[in-house]
């Protein structure tokens, strides 16, 4: 068997300031609960490698994230996304969602053709940006690209 996890970094950010300096907290629902140490016929079979797909159910995760620099990061570790199903994505402050609606992970991957049964490793990284009308931007990377240029030659 090969990798039965998958790897989320998220960072968001903010166009202005954010409203609170502590107190964030990313959440993850529908991740995959249990995975079989056997082959199964759930299994994906990806350049000869079988990969255990994960019984998924409406479990969740939560992680506190510190506000560094404006910003929040973390890496997300579940088990692995299929094409099927992915998590959703929800930024909290306490117990209040942060964005208006979460995030379906599944509809961005799908935007971006990203296909998690085809990837024998699961490491991506996600980057949102608030905007200032409480409206977000996302970017596939957390890298810098010629999509963050803006006329006056500033990168953000």
């Amino acid at each position: 068997m090969a990798c039965i996890h998958c790897l989320l970094t998220v960072k968001v950010e903010w166009e202005g300031v954010p409203e609170h300096s502590e107190g964030y907290r990313f959440h993850l629902d529908g991740i995959g609960e249990e995975v079989a140490m056997h082959a199964t016929d759930r299994d994906l079979v990806i350049d000869n490698k079988t990969h255990p797909n994960a019984k998924y159910s409406d479990a969740g995760m939560a992680e506190d994230v510190p506000l560094r620099r404006f910003a929040l990061q973390a890496q997300l570790c579940t088990l692995r996304y299929t094409d099927d199903n992915m998590p959703s994505f929800q930024l909290m402050h306490g117990e209040t969602p942060v964005l208006k609606q979460p995030l379906s992970i599944g509809e961005v991957f799908s935007r971006w053709d990203r296909h998690p049964d085809r990837d024998p490793v699961q490491d991506y990284e996600l980057r949102i940006v608030i905007n200032r009308n409480g409206g977000i931007t996302l970017y596939p990377s957390l890298a810098v690209d010629v999509a963050d240029w803006q006329d006056g030659g500033i990168l953000k």
